[in-house]
Formats: structure tokens, C-alpha cells, sequence
């Protein structure tokens, strides 16, 4: 018997399945693009879970003056909202990421910092 997923096992899949694409995840959930990305955008971490039991400690991204990192920090998360708006081609894309990469590297800060 065919059924849609709740919005819970949706979040639950996705977070023990790295390497899924939504695409999968839609047809195996029986629910559209839309309602699965608002599932996973809506999802909130349980209750009992702290910052301490994350696998990425919890840092703060606050534009600071001499800190290269949250200058970074700053422009990747202003890329990420428009990057994936349907407007920038895949071209337009890499290249953003690589002009990223280099900046990012001459300033000295590390990916898994920001």
C-alpha cells in the first residue's frame, strides 16, 4: 500500500541519509519538491538535543571587524539564498564557488570554520 511520508520521516530520512537527493526522496515519500523542501526547512532539532550532541559545534555568525572567517561566513550565506533561486546557471554556480574558494583560502580560513 502506497502512502505519503509525514513530514517527521521525511526529516528523519534525510538526516540518516547524507547522500540521498531530494528527487529521491519525493518519489519515495509520494510527496512533491515543494512539500518535502518545506518539510526540511520547517524542521526543528528535538528537544533533548543540545548543541554539544551536534557533530558541528554551534558558532555563532556574527560580521565582525579583523575576523576574515565571518567575513566569509557572511557572503556564503547571501550566496546560498540567491544561488539556488533557478536563476544562476550551473556555470555561474561553479564559478561564484571556485572565486569563493580562492578568497577563502588567500584570507587563511578553513571550510569547516564557517
Amino acid at each position: 500500500m502506497f502512502y505519503n511520508w509525514t513530514d517527521e520521516m521525511i526529516c528523519r530520512y534525510f538526516d540518516t541519509h547524507w547522500n540521498t537527493s531530494l528527487d529521491k526522496i519525493c518519489a519515495m515519500s509520494g510527496r512533491s519538491m515543494p512539500e518535502v523542501t518545506k518539510a526540511l526547512l520547517i524542521a526543528e532539532p528535538p528537544e533533548h538535543w543540545s548543541n554539544a550532541e551536534l557533530r558541528v559545534p554551534f558558532k555563532p555568525r556574527h560580521l565582525t571587524a579583523g575576523d576574515p572567517t565571518s567575513w566569509v561566513s557572511t557572503v556564503w550565506d547571501a550566496l546560498h539564498n540567491t544561488l539556488d533561486d533557478g536563476t544562476w546557471t550551473d556555470e555561474q554556480v561553479d564559478e561564484v564557488n571556485t572565486a569563493m574558494a580562492w578568497i577563502a583560502e588567500e584570507l587563511g580560513v578553513k571550510q569547516e570554520d564557517v
